[in-house]
């Protein structure tokens, strides 16, 4: 039998020097820089460094595609780089490196051994909403699986900030199923880092994305404008 390959990539974008973050809270990861930023990464310590062309990855899509498509690897997960530190919602406890990048490994194996081909952790990082250790529907947060074997979904670029979402709903909408464990999470910082995606985020094009997503899903989803909380609907 093969041995499962798997691998933790981070794409990142204008956060070299003092914006470097998920790099020093797990055992380790491979940043996906652009060609032109590569030694701004090394300098910053950064030394697991996978560089593309600009043009292949000028963008959260492409990036993201770029790195699901050519990634040798069987399962993948890719984390956002403006994590500050993994928590364990089981134990009310900072995880160290080692114990972040075993629960990576071991979510990856247990979507190998279920068959399900998107993981992710949850969007909402308050400890205090902790209630079981696995679920299998809501928004994704900040660390994103994928078996290669069993994943099926294309980013649609259209979504602009909604992509992940919209991975979400292909999946379910397909397998009827996608893998989230809560007992622990990634914590970042939303839209407060700079660089990244935060470069040309604007509320223009997050409505944009936002209603492109409904007239795409119909019935599937829905948004509050008022609490800015997405549903999916996918009865199971």
């Amino acid at each position: 039998m093969k041995e499962l390959t798997f691998n933790v990539y981070v794409p990142s974008y204008q956060r070299y020097g003092d914006k470097v973050r998920i790099y020093d809270h797990l055992e380790y990861c491979t940043y996906v820089v652009r060609k032109s930023e590569e030694a701004k990464y090394r300098a910053a310590g950064i030394e697991r460094i996978w560089s593309i062309e600009d043009s292949l990855i000028d963008s959260m899509h492409k990036v993201f595609q770029y790195i699901i498509d050519e990634s040798p690897e069987d399962v993948i997960c890719i984390v956002d780089d403006d994590g500050k530190f993994m928590y364990r919602n089981i134990d009310n406890s900072d995880m160290t490196n080692e114990q972040a990048s075993s629960e990576l490994e071991r979510v990856a194996q247990m979507m190998v051994d279920l068959n399900i081909g998107y993981g992710c952790t949850d969007a909402n990082p308050a400890p205090f909403y902790y209630d079981q250790e696995f679920k299998f529907k809501g928004m994704s947060g900040g660390c994103k699986w994928f078996n290669k074997a069993a994943f099926g979904a294309r980013i649609d670029p259209a979504t602009n900030y909604n992509f992940d979402l919209d991975l979400e709903l292909q999946e379910l909408l397909t397998h009827r199923v996608i893998f989230k464990p809560v007992y622990f999470i990634d914590v970042g910082g939303m839209d407060t880092n700079a660089g990244g995606s935060n470069v040309d985020k604007n509320q223009t094009k997050r409505i944009e994305g936002i209603m492109y997503t409904k007239s795409k899903w119909g019935k599937y989803f829905d948004y509050n404008f008022d609490s800015n909380k997405a549903k999916i609907k996918v009865q199971r």
